[in-house]
């Protein structure tokens, strides 16, 4: 059983990295690194059972022992690896970390099972030279990545940013996904790429000279790129959960710095921050906080909207940026906009030539809401923005809530 294990094992590992290092996100990828898990996990609990002592007396000794290991794994993966090894190419080494443990306890399992113990003298050389081979693999990784263009890699307990240059681009990554560029052109320097290029719907809006604008939130930083529309006299207020992604913007991409209004990065919790903020304050609210390719589901629920609302003026426009691989989230915002009584608006025939595409330009989907008429008719007779209206199979569907959010039934088909 445990030859067959150890063999599916390597295979799913196998076909889980090479999905990984092509970025992957399909569902059988998902399946890939499920059996990963599923198999690991299948194993290792076979051996904890089997090392189980049989005398009733060392069965206390055994299972602290069991659970000190577990504490110090969970301490070495949250306190210990995101402030050691935050420039390293973490998502490619957890399978292989996962293998070596794997195979050394198989190995000491066998020398118990042989009646020799743990000769750590014999054992000694092996474990060296093993433990030496994995650092020369990690500083071999990184040295292949850094001369891929990384400028900087960052780990924090919120995910892995990446900095890297491609092609006179300079890209911003959390995770897989790419969340701003910028040209490297010092004449193009400062200009809204990715999602947010002029030619998108949030660039249309931003750029309108009909839309309210003087007082503008953002939830969610990444490089800045929406600073980019600031005029002067504006006040835009950034909300950013981590500070390290402002060190990143600042520090590596010019938009923050360029922007023409006067800008606040408020770090911590948007939710939280925004309670802070004057009522009715906002004449624009822009949901775009990406954790990798989703939103946390926080932010989207019945109460989040409550409060985006309350903070609108009563021209105010709440713009969601909803791109993702994974899930289609214009079903649930158009049923939370039906719960509000308020209008909502869908942006997603946004079409880009090959030309646009390699100049750092991205397609994306965007969801209005406002409960002011003149604006929703500003957005569908200037703007690209088409009216929504809950569909009746989905009429009875719950709308997500801070009690209630059903993720399967945002999966994107």
């Amino acid at each position: 059983m445990n030859r067959l294990a150890l063999g599916s094992l390597a295979v799913a590992a196998g076909a889980a990295l090479f999905a990984l290092a092509r970025a992957q996100t399909s569902l059988p990828s998902l399946v890939l690194h499920s059996a990963v898990l599923w198999v690991g996990c299948l194993l290792m609990h076979g051996n904890l059972v089997w090392c189980r002592p049989s005398d009733p007396r060392l069965l206390g000794s055994f299972y602290l022992h069991v659970s000190l290991g577990g504490l110090v794994g969970t301490l070495l993966l949250a306190l210990v690896v995101p402030l050691t090894l935050g420039s390293l190419a973490l998502p490619y080494l957890d399978h292989g970390i996962t293998g070596l443990l794997l195979l050394g306890g198989l190995a000491a399992r066998d020398m118990m099972r042989r009646g020799q113990g743990l000769p750590v003298p014999k054992l000694a050389p092996y474990v060296s030279s093993g433990a030496a081979l994995f650092v020369v693999a990690v500083l071999v990784l990184s040295g292949w990545m850094l001369a891929r263009g990384r400028i900087e890699g960052s780990r924090t307990f919120y995910g892995l940013y990446t900095v890297k240059d491609a092609e006179g681009l300079r890209l911003f990554q959390h995770g897989s996904t790419v969340h701003g560029v910028e040209n490297l052109h010092p004449d193009e320097r400062g200009e809204p790429l990715s999602y947010y290029h002029r030619g998108s719907a949030v660039g249309r809006v931003l750029a309108s000279e009909r839309i309210p604008r003087e007082r503008v939130a953002v939830v969610g930083l990444g490089i800045g790129s929406l600073a980019a529309y600031g005029r002067p006299g504006e006040q835009w207020d950034f909300y950013e959960l981590d500070p390290e992604v402002e060190r990143l913007a600042r520090q590596h991409f010019s938009m923050l710095g360029s922007s023409q209004a006067e800008l606040r990065v408020l770090a911590g919790d948007a939710r939280l921050r925004m309670e802070e903020a004057k009522d009715g304050g906002y004449d624009v609210i822009v949901l775009d906080a990406f954790s990798s390719d989703f939103v946390p589901t926080h932010l989207l629920t019945r109460e989040a909207l409550s409060l985006y609302l309350r903070k609108l003026a009563p021209e105010g426009l709440l713009l969601f940026h909803v791109s993702s691989r994974l899930f289609d989230l214009v079903p649930v915002l158009t049923r939370l906009s039906t719960e509000l009584r308020v209008q909502g608006l869908v942006n997603q025939t946004e079409r880009l030539t090959a030309e646009e595409l390699a100049s750092g330009r991205s397609p994306s989907v965007w969801f209005a809401m406002s409960a002011n008429s003149d604006v929703v008719a500003r957005l569908t007779q200037e703007l690209p923005f088409q009216p929504v209206d809950t569909p009746p199979e989905l009429k009875g569907r719950r709308v997500w809530s801070d009690s209630y959010v059903n993720l399967l039934h945002a999966l994107a088909h």
